[in-house]
């Protein structure tokens, strides 16, 4: 549990983006957290274990899968502030930092089309949206339109502005950000 939290991702998703048939995410092999495998393309391992969890499908109400599409609306999970921003393989990348009971949590996000004016230091409720699921490359191999979600605790002494995807594992506790769903 991560205290100080008033309403789910969920629910803050669904107020941004009406599913009123919205039943669960729906989370194939490779979306989840610590997952090995990649879920697009060839199905390849991943250098690392995934860092957290890709929101790409969700269960309706009559049991079929749906996909979100390019363009879906993301919310902030805390209140917080912004502290990066990078290109990703996608689209782009937002870090948010959170000052919680129980420490410091870092929100991060990827392959996003940013909302205008998002940028480091902005300041955003819990539910303001602060982008859009980027658009898919058109490639054979390229994953479907999708939102990366993770969710870290990190030390007072590191500054968020040095992170990168590619060193994240080794510079904060990475946590299992399904809790916030």
């Amino acid at each position: 549990m991560i205290p100080g939290r008033a309403l789910s991702f969920t629910q803050a998703f669904l107020a941004l983006n009406p599913l009123p048939d919205f039943e669960a995410w729906h989370f194939e092999p490779g979306m989840g957290f610590l997952d090995p495998g990649s879920w697009w393309g060839a199905r390849k391992a991943r250098p690392h274990p995934h860092e957290g969890v890709d929101l790409c499908r969700y269960l309706e109400a009559r049991g079929r899968v749906l996909p979100l599409g390019a363009g879906t609306r993301i919310p902030a999970v805390f209140p917080g502030r912004v502290v990066r921003v990078l290109k990703d393989f996608l689209g782009m990348s937002l870090f948010m930092e959170h000052l919680l009971p129980g420490g410091r949590f870092l929100t991060l996000f990827g392959h996003l089309s940013l909302d205008e004016g998002m940028a480091v230091g902005r300041i955003l409720e819990a539910g303001e949206c602060l982008g859009r699921i980027a658009p898919a490359r058109s490639s054979p191999t390229a994953p479907a339109p999708h939102a990366h979600l993770s969710l870290a605790r990190c030390s007072s002494a590191l500054d968020p502005a040095d992170l990168d995807w590619p060193d994240l594992t080794e510079r904060v506790e990475l946590l299992d950000p399904r809790v916030l769903l």
